[in-house]
């Protein structure tokens, strides 16, 4: 009976703990080996990622740029009450170096005074938006009116 209690309160806890901490100690080999594996392929990994992203920054302005106008199309459109329905970037194009002309296609959905405050204030919008081609029918049945816009920015071409 002594040596079961002995057993029990003593040896027990100690072989139970031994075993957790094997485990632990097995889960860690496990993982330092994939990560002696992954720092191997570093090289690797790295010249895949330059591939990718070393892009010249000029890209990377011209997206900034086409960024910029779509949220700025968003917020004017979101102000006007007016719904987008489907928003396509178009290729940017430009002769010259100085300036880059990107392109929008833009479908939306809204009220005819919605559409009035929304080509007021894309006209007079500080980001340089112009609406190069626009079409607006009505919907059967409603008073809603569907809209097709060609929408252009200038940016520079740097």
């Amino acid at each position: 009976i002594v040596s079961s209690i002995i057993f029990n309160l003593f040896i027990a806890p100690i072989l139970n703990r031994n075993d957790s901490l094997n485990k632990e100690i097995t889960v860690t080999q496990a993982k330092l080996k994939r990560y002696l594996w992954l720092l191997g392929q570093k090289d690797y990994i790295q010249g895949k990622y330059n591939q990718f992203f070393s892009a010249p920054t000029a890209s990377g302005q011209q997206e900034n740029a086409l960024v910029s106008a779509l949220a700025d199309l968003e917020n004017l459109a979101k102000s006007a009450n007016i719904r987008i329905i489907d928003i396509r970037p178009q290729s940017a194009s430009g002769n010259l170096t100085a300036y880059k002309e990107i392109f929008i296609d833009l479908r939306t959905e809204g009220t005819i005074e919605g559409y009035l405050k929304f080509i007021y204030n894309l006209e007079n919008s500080p980001s340089l938006l112009r609406i190069k081609r626009f079409q607006i029918s009505a919907k059967p049945n409603t008073v809603a009116l569907e809209g097709s816009f060609s929408i252009s920015q200038l940016s520079t071409g740097e």
